[in-house]
């Protein structure tokens, strides 16, 4: 089994996370077939997590928006089965 491991250190942006995930893992399921539209993932994402993206069609350095919600809700063969918080001092 894979997991997949962030970092977080501020608790305000961990329940931010866990916010999104929580979304995530719901569009996963078999009752949205369709992907949500992209002013849904604007309200969803934190504006600070946004500013990691792109949100032009055209290639600038950083993951285009759009399509990082299509992966995460389309594309990414994953089972999101929890989401848990750590001590940092574990790593």
């Amino acid at each position: 089994m894979l997991f997949i491991k962030f970092i977080i250190l501020e608790e305000d942006k961990f329940q931010d996370f866990m916010k999104v995930y929580d979304i995530i893992r719901e569009v996963q399921t078999d009752s949205y077939s369709e992907c949500q539209p992209i002013a849904f993932w604007e309200k969803v994402i934190p504006e600070y997590s946004k500013a990691n993206f792109s949100h032009q069609a055209k290639p600038s350095g950083k993951f285009p928006f759009v399509e990082m919600m299509k992966y995460l809700h389309h594309t990414l063969e994953v089972d999101y089965l929890s989401c848990e918080k750590f001590s940092p001092f574990l790593f």
